[in-house]
């Protein structure tokens, strides 16, 4: 009912009213579309009634004070393997993960245990073996799409892609941006380079960082720490943080990379960034630094190979051939030590191709020869 004068009650006051002094739990879930009012609601509630717990699921927190977060992340292996026993033999009588390990370990990690994920893979199941369907997962939005979801669930956890699909759709433009862009990194990535590589056009520089810690928030960039700290004389060379694309992100973001039309000026940047980072690290392989950079280089190796295939597939001219050639020599010495004997061999080859042969005699010479005979004094 309406009070004084016809007006009707503030909702949130009735609400603050009606808990009073009780002791109570508000449970507020799914609260990533209005991130915004749920905070401004938690915030007035735990102020004003002491006795008032909230527990909220969101893909981000709350960023109210006096909050605790719980990160719910993926399965662990041996979590996700059980999951898809049970799934599978939902879906399949008779069906047990032990019948073909290998195959149901890897669709456990290549879907990273995300527990959606997994269930729509066991679904799948009916029609699969564990090795057909891991085999497929190279293609996993086509293979988990359409009648692999329950009916009865909300449409955007009926698929994998839709599944993702929500959680694009609720980020800004910014964050979509640096998203995609992340896709070029293999393995991972450190803050500078993915500073390096994600800045550009409506990405400005001091923007790439926070836009990295909101992606960690949502749960849509895993952060971990690089490895231990290494004792010098003048310090220490911590490896710092390392940021990651789920495998499933990565998939999805690098769609979405594709379809911006910005791969090629993406790719060269991340080629960019390695050739300086293994130029100025490559002199310290034969210094007192080398267990720091033998280390560093080993855990770039994948990028430094996609650096190295995006300059084969794009050949943006004599500029792009010097940053490959400059990546193949600096990392030249790593491969001898560490036995990378095929791409010792291969990628040196390879980019050579990418101009002319230096070695080839021209056509015609640059400058006539003298005639040994007719022009001797």
């Amino acid at each position: 009912p309406g009070g004084a004068g016809g007006a009707a009650p503030d909702p949130l006051a009735a609400l603050v009213e009606h808990c009073g002094s009780r002791r109570l739990l508000i449970v507020l879930d799914n609260c990533e579309q209005v991130i915004g009012a749920v905070a401004e609601l938690a915030e007035t509630v735990l102020t004003r009634c002491r006795r008032v717990t909230v527990l909220a699921t969101s893909r981000e927190p709350l960023g109210v004070r006096g909050e605790f977060l719980y990160g719910v992340g993926p399965l662990a292996p041996t979590g996700a393997l059980r999951l898809l026993g049970e799934r599978g033999a939902a879906a399949r009588p008779g069906f047990r993960t032990d019948d073909d390990p290998a195959a149901c370990e890897e669709i456990c990690r290549r879907l990273d245990g995300l527990p959606l994920a997994v269930e729509l893979a066991a679904a799948r199941l009916r029609l699969l073996t564990p090795r057909q369907l891991a085999d497929r997962l190279d293609d996993r939005f086509r293979v988990l799409g359409a009648g692999s979801g329950s009916r009865t669930v909300l449409p955007r956890q009926q698929t994998l892609r839709a599944v993702v699909d929500w959680s694009w759709e609720l980020l800004p433009e910014t964050e979509r941006a640096v998203l995609r862009r992340l896709s070029v990194f293999v393995g991972g990535c450190a803050a500078s380079e993915a500073e390096e590589v994600c800045a550009g056009g409506d990405v400005p520089d001091p923007a790439v960082f926070d836009t990295l810690a909101s992606l960690v928030d949502k749960s849509l960039l895993v952060a971990v720490p690089g490895g231990p700290e290494e004792k010098l004389p003048g310090g220490t060379r911590p490896d710092g943080m390392r940021f990651r694309l789920l495998e499933t992100v990565a998939e999805y973001a690098a769609e979405r990379l594709d379809e911006s039309g910005e791969r090629r000026a993406v790719e060269l940047r991340h080629l960019r960034a390695y050739r300086e980072l293994v130029r100025v690290g490559e002199p310290e392989l034969r210094g007192p630094h080398q267990a720091y950079r033998l280390r560093q280089f080993e855990r770039e190796h994948d990028n430094v190979r996609a650096a190295l295939r995006a300059a084969l597939r794009h050949d943006g001219g004599p500029a792009t051939e010097q940053d490959a050639m400059c990546l193949v020599l600096s990392m030249s010495w790593f491969w001898q030590v560490r036995g990378h004997q095929r791409d010792a061999r291969d990628w040196p080859e390879a980019v050579t191709a990418l101009g002319p042969d230096p070695f080839e005699a021209p056509v015609r010479p640059a400058v006539p020869l003298a005639d040994p005979c007719t022009d001797l004094p």
